[in-house]
């Protein structure tokens, strides 16, 4: 039996399968899945887990280097993008319009995990980073 790290047999095998610029959705309750992702549904109850709960063990676990999400949460849930700031160190965010931009987005994710978050605008899109490359697209040698 596995002892540490992501305990989820799905959730497992999802970062041990990710490959640079593969996609992941951290999703709240209510943001439509696309056809063809995979869905790992973890909601429990209302808020829980929550996004930035599941952001917290997908960054033990992986690189990433890019985080997107609806600039409408900036206004929306100031508190939650403030906590979604301080979490991500050094990986680089990314405003997109809802709509327009972070939907589409979302819609090209390889996997997308669903929590109970009731946060308006609580969604973020994760892009698989390289390890051989630091954290962030440009850094380290190849």
């Amino acid at each position: 039996m596995k002892k540490t790290g992501i305990l989820n047999r799905d959730l497992s095998d999802v970062i041990a399968s990710l490959g640079h610029l593969d996609l992941i959705v951290i999703s709240d309750a209510g943001l439509p899945v696309a056809p063809g992702a995979r869905r790992i549904e973890l909601a429990l109850a209302p808020d829980l887990p929550t996004v930035t709960q599941m952001l917290e063990i997908l960054l033990q676990e992986a690189v990433f280097e890019k985080i997107s999400f609806a600039e409408e949460q900036m206004t929306a849930s100031p508190k939650f993008h403030e906590r979604l700031k301080n979490l991500v160190g050094n990986i680089p965010l990314e405003a997109l319009p809802h709509y327009d931009g972070f939907k589409p987005l979302a819609e090209r994710a390889k996997v997308h995990i669903r929590t109970g978050d009731f946060t308006p605008y609580a969604n973020i899109v994760l892009t698989a980073g390289w390890i051989g490359r630091g954290t962030h697209a440009g850094e380290g040698d190849a």
